[in-house]
């Protein structure tokens, strides 16, 4: 079973599905693994994007990246087929506010003429905690509520590395059944 956890920093939010795709937010740093079903590592990207404009102040604020950071950095498209790659023959991408992060893959995507390769099945842990917690709770408040110790989020490798931790947890307390997924039942 191949699983992908990843994760996107970004310009900003994005916009209705009918703005212009030049409107719409670019990926300034993606952080992607897959691994098997023991957690074994298959692959990983982990990069930083050059999104050819200034990042904003209000973002800089939220994740710590900076114009810097970024500055000789390749954009996207140096990166896309690699990225695309990741996601080839995955039975299950998992992300936090997955949506959010599947729409700029999406958004990225598109500005290059590029089909998106797809998991069989999408796992949102928010939606997924939905029902249990009643609420959508944020990564870091679910770590914290997990494990009772604090991690800094809006770092797309912190995140995922705390995911995949929240995530083995969330099969061995039995909130998550793998195997729903590894034999290709429709969620």
């Amino acid at each position: 079973m191949k699983i992908v956890i990843f994760d996107t920093e970004t310009t900003g939010l994005l916009k209705p599905d009918n703005s212009p795709l030049a409107a719409q937010p670019k990926i300034i740093e993606f952080y992607g693994v897959a691994v098997n079903e023991d957690f074994e590592i298959l692959d990983e990207v982990n990069e930083f994007i050059y999104p050819g404009e200034p990042v904003s102040k209000e973002i800089t604020r939220i994740t710590g990246i900076k114009d810097s950071d970024l500055k000789g950095k390749p954009e996207f498209g140096h990166f896309a087929e690699r990225i695309n790659n990741l996601f080839k023959d995955a039975d299950l991408s998992v992300a936090h506010n997955i949506a959010f992060d599947n729409g700029m893959l999406e958004v990225e995507m598109k500005r290059l003429d590029m089909i998106r390769n797809l998991a069989v099945h999408d796992l949102c842990t928010v939606n997924h905690l939905l029902p249990i917690y009643g609420y959508r709770i944020s990564l870091s408040a679910l770590y914290k509520k997990l494990f009772n110790t604090f991690f800094k989020a809006h770092r797309a490798k912190n995140d995922v590395f705390a995911l995949i931790t929240i995530f083995h947890k969330l099969i061995e307390n039995g909130e998550i059944d793998l195997e729903l997924y590894k034999n290709g039942i429709q969620l």
